[in-house]
């Protein structure tokens, strides 16, 4: 195991450094891969380019500092040592200017992710409203007409059933009518039937008459 000293006040062993920058190399890429999930728009796009740089600024300082870490080290160089730990602190700082301005980003797209989905739940809101005064409308216009078509059916009914009671009274009278005229014909041809008779007997008598006085 490779193993840097230079004095008493700094030591750091060179797997720890190893594996504290590929730490920072997963978080940076998990942060990316987050960013790059939100949905596209301009300023996504610019601060992913602005990103994109930034980590290729880092990338290029952990490579030189693995190549370094990897190289054989003077054990007896302060002058080493603080470069070192000013690299490590400046890749620090780095990755809390960059998780920083990750955070930003992120609650900036959340905010106008929030604001999009109230406009767009208003005009939902309001849609659904128009909707709804809507189909109030359409049923009160449909109640208004059927009501009035049920008032003209059960009008034209009504004068239909005054129209039937009506005829029904006058076929009532017109066979009492025909009843009292069949009575009467009846009435009528019996007197005929019997003046005929009456007839008949005194054109009889006359001519006996007649008979006896030649």
């Amino acid at each position: 195991m490779k193993e840097l000293r230079m004095n008493n006040e700094f030591s750091i062993n060179a797997d720890t450094v190893k594996e504290m920058l590929q730490k920072h190399n997963h978080i940076l890429k998990q942060q990316i891969e987050f960013l790059q999930s939100i949905p596209n728009c301009e300023e996504n796009s610019k601060a992913t380019a602005k990103l994109n740089q930034r980590i290729a600024t880092l990338q290029k300082e952990i490579k030189e500092e693995k190549d370094n870490i990897s190289e054989p080290v003077n054990q007896g160089s302060r002058e080493e040592t603080s470069t070192l730990k000013k690299k490590v602190k400046y890749l620090k700082r780095e990755h809390d200017e960059l998780e920083e301005f990750i955070k930003k980003e992120i609650e900036f797209e959340r905010e106008e992710d929030d604001k999009t989905i109230k406009e767009l739940n208003e005009t939902i809101t309001n849609l659904t409203n128009e909707i709804q005064q809507t189909k109030e409308r359409l049923n009160k216009s449909k109640s208004s007409q059927f009501a009035s078509e049920y008032a003209e059916v059960t009008r034209r009914v009504k004068l239909a059933k005054q129209k039937i009671a009506q005829s029904n009274h006058d076929i009532i009278s017109l066979r009492a009518e025909n009843e009292k005229l069949a009575a009467s014909i009846e009435i009528e041809k019996e007197s005929t039937h019997r003046l005929e008779k009456e007839r008949d007997t005194l054109q009889k008598l006359i001519r006996s008459i007649k008979e006896s006085t030649v």
